[in-house]
């Protein structure tokens, strides 16, 4: 049979993404549960990162000039965030994880989400441990008060400081 324009595959996979009738929610819990149960392990990890989809005109939603990671610059585009689900056996993207109760032991993401404060009081209150990149001069609420991060970290003895690898990188150790 022979393929119509925008058509992928014999069978018509585009046509099929673009008319079938999709239960959106139950498809996410599907994969929610497929994910949790076959990457299960103690030490799974959520990873929350955001991507950038450059466009050419502003009719799509939140589409505006702003820095894009994918583009390495500022460029006309939407920024999608995803969260990540990960462990020894794998990852995947998945959705609504804590709404869920799907289990992970702890959580990770970069400087744009170490930042924002409401994110880190908010995983706080649900008991979820975090490891987020941060400026050294954000700040933490102490029974002491509002410190900076820098101010905290040099507090501590040199003992509590060790060197770990992040892994292989283009010029090198990552550590």
């Amino acid at each position: 049979m022979p393929r119509r324009r925008g058509e992928v595959g014999p069978d018509g996979m585009q046509r099929l993404l673009r008319r079938a009738d999709w239960d959106v929610d139950g498809v996410r819990d599907d994969v929610r549960a497929y994910v949790a149960e076959n990457l299960g392990d103690p030490d799974r990890v959520l990873i929350a990162d955001e991507t950038g989809f450059l466009k050419e005109g502003i009719r799509s939603a939140g589409v505006q000039r702003q820095y894009s990671g994918t583009a390495g610059r500022t460029e006309n585009c939407q920024v999608g965030v995803f969260p990540a689900y990960a462990s020894a056996h794998g990852h995947a993207l998945i959705g609504r994880v804590l709404e869920a109760g799907v289990p992970f032991a702890w959580f990770t993401a970069d400087e744009v989400y170490g930042q924002a404060k409401w994110l880190r009081s908010w995983l706080e209150d649900r008991g979820v441990s975090c490891v987020m990149a941060i400026r050294r001069g954000d700040t933490f609420t102490m029974p002491a008060g509002e410190q900076r991060a820098d101010v905290l970290a040099a507090a501590l003895p040199p003992r509590s400081w060790q060197k770990i690898s992040a892994g292989a990188g283009a010029h090198g150790p990552r550590e």
